[in-house]
């Protein structure tokens, strides 16, 4: 997965090195991207909301034209809420929340004709439920999306990929190491909103 953010540098700075590409000299810039999704579901047994909220943000330093290198953070968090009907007149709800997270590496291109790309390197994501928490592996995160732009601010949508690969556990309280990685994928939309200095 290395090879997808190298190779996306490259195709940002072949792109950057025409002027029809690039975007407005700037220096800085910080981009915050949002997610939040509710879902309910009704059984025999109960009713289940899943209700699911996400911040993948980046600042980086624009080198050349549109081209900008910088820090990524991910967290998607996912709370589940299930409610039984014990008795006619009795409920019990059991609730559970499941957090991914991770910061690395941003590299990205910002195209004067507001068009958007860039990926991430995460350093040892995490995944953590009440008692169980994984690490220990890597991640990538890649965007592609579209923007508006007044004066230096943006705003867009984009949609997310990510992967996450976990190497050691942690169930609880005891500690291991997986003996085949574990790994997790998603394909998201997401809303953004950009400042440029």
């Amino acid at each position: 997965m290395k090879q997808i953010i190298i190779a996306l540098g490259v195709i940002a700075a072949l792109m950057s090195s025409s002027s029809a590409f690039a975007a407005k000299d700037k220096f800085l810039a910080f981009n915050l991207g949002l997610i939040y999704s509710q879902s309910a579901a009704e059984s025999a047994s109960g009713d289940t909301t899943i209700a699911t909220s996400g911040l993948n943000g980046h600042a980086g330093v624009f080198i050349f034209h549109g081209l900008i290198v910088g820090l990524r953070y991910y967290s998607v968090t996912t709370n589940t809420s299930t409610t039984e009907e014990l008795t006619t007149t009795t409920t019990a709800t059991v609730t559970s929340t499941q957090v991914t997270s991770g910061y690395g590496l941003h590299v990205g291109y910002y195209a004067e004709s507001g068009f958007t790309v860039g990926g991430a390197y995460l350093f040892s994501p995490e995944y953590k439920t009440t008692d169980v928490l994984y690490d220990g592996g890597s991640g990538i995160v890649f965007d592609a999306g579209w923007r508006w732009e007044i004066g230096d601010f943006g705003f867009g949508a984009q949609l997310t990929y990510s992967q996450m690969i976990y190497s050691d556990f942690k169930i609880a309280g005891v500690e291991g190491e997986f003996t085949e990685n574990e790994k997790f994928t998603s394909l998201t939309p997401m809303g953004f909103a950009a400042i440029f200095f």
